[in-house]
């Protein structure tokens, strides 16, 4: 029961979120900066 009350929350809050604008476009800068698309393990932040 809970875990359908978490899922509705997520669903009710999903509405809200925005895109970014140009968000298509973020592969080029991330080519640009030259970084990679894979994080590695100890990049990870608990």
């Amino acid at each position: 029961m809970v875990l359908g009350w978490d899922a509705a929350a997520f669903l009710e809050t999903e509405k809200r979120y925005r895109k970014i604008i140009g968000q298509a476009d973020l592969w080029m800068l991330q080519a640009k900066l030259g970084r990679e698309t894979t994080v590695d393990s100890k990049d990870r932040v608990a």
